[in-house]
């Protein structure tokens, strides 16, 4: 059953009821909503669409592909997700050249790569050395310190993230103090958009904390 999120080749003409042409609609797109047997969404082009559910077909994503649909999942799911659609419309979620075209949207992705990446090869080396295929004392001392070495740089990464939300932190209160301070609706507006953009970063980098701890246990 289609839902929200998921990944679409949409292929269909839409005729109304006028003396004017037809428009036809065709790409990949992404499901924004799905009702009544009506699939509203948008292409990757940012493009907005509605149709039945007949003139759509699901698609299975790539692992790059699904790793980027679940991190959409995670901004849409933000309360400042609103805020963002008002403020970017429809190009929020624009991915063209192998990025976002959002800065801040592409800084969250890039800090959820690397976190990935990380965690994937965490993996990997951790298990080529399961204690249960050791044999000799000796590579048992062994994999227990590569372990250990494994371990602090999942804290270092911690860290690192950690570091990052004190800074967007700092960044954010500067930003309501400056506003604060403004003189004249055009300052104010001005801060209030920064801050529209720092609020969803903080929220993603917290996730992202999250989700390394989880991970490490």
């Amino acid at each position: 059953m289609i839902k929200k999120g998921d990944k679409v080749e949409v292929d269909f003409t839409n005729n109304p009821e006028t003396i004017h042409s037809s428009i036809r609609f065709s790409g990949y797109g992404v499901v924004d909503r799905f009702e009544d047997g009506r699939v509203f969404g948008r292409l990757d082009d940012g493009q907005t669409f509605m149709c039945f559910e007949g003139d759509v077909a699901l698609i299975e994503c790539d692992g790059e592909e699904a790793l980027r649909e679940n991190f959409e999942k995670l901004i849409a799911s933000s309360p400042s997700y609103l805020k963002l659609v008002f403020q970017h419309g429809e190009r929020l979620f624009i991915f063209e050249d192998g990025q976002y075209k959002i800065a801040a949207v592409q800084l969250a992705w890039e800090l959820e790569q690397h976190r990935q990446s990380e965690i994937n090869d965490l993996k990997q080396d951790y298990s080529k050395a399961k204690l249960s295929d050791i044999q000799h004392t000796t590579l048992a001392f062994d994999v227990i310190n590569e372990r250990d070495d494994l371990q602090k740089r999942v804290d270092e990464l911690e860290l690192a993230v950690k570091g990052a939300v004190t800074y967007v932190d700092l960044q954010i209160e500067a930003t309501e103090q400056g506003r604060e301070a403004a003189i004249g609706t055009q300052a104010k507006n001005w801060w209030s958009s920064k801050l529209l953009m720092l609020r969803p970063v903080r929220r993603v980098l917290e996730q992202t904390l999250k989700g390394g701890s989880d991970e490490a246990n």
